[in-house]
């Protein structure tokens, strides 16, 4: 585990190797560079693995511009426990490559990890 300082050094150290990491948690209040910005410039530079966007904010809008820009998934703060071990034991069991136009959302009732469909909205 790596612990950036900044979003720009978070970019520049995930670009370098873009295999070195499996699962990014990308906060949104980093400085330097936001979190948003920082998760669009990953994934411009080819990163295929999961993207954790982690907000204190819940509006629609500012869940879908962190979708837009990369994110797989959003958490917001504080996170839960429960969730984080529930996505980290699946990417652990199954692995995970972000898939364009679906996004991973966890349903903390049945305790799973779907995939929705941007474009439908079906699983």
């Amino acid at each position: 585990m790596w612990m950036a300082e900044n979003g720009q050094q978070a970019v520049n150290d995930v670009v370098q190797d873009l295999n070195k990491y499996h699962v990014i948690f990308m906060d949104n209040q980093m400085p330097v560079l936001g979190g948003i910005d920082a998760t669009r410039k990953i994934r411009e530079a080819g990163f295929l693995h999961l993207i954790v966007g982690v907000t204190g904010y819940s509006l629609e809008e500012d869940v879908t511009e962190y979708l837009m820009a990369g994110a797989d998934l959003i958490l917001s703060k504080p996170m839960r426990m429960d969730v984080l071990d529930m996505l980290l034991a699946h990417v652990k069991g199954h692995g995970y490559l972000s898939k364009p136009g679906m996004t991973l959302v966890s349903d903390t009732i049945s305790k799973t990890l779907i995939w929705v469909s941007e474009s439908t909205n079906k699983v």
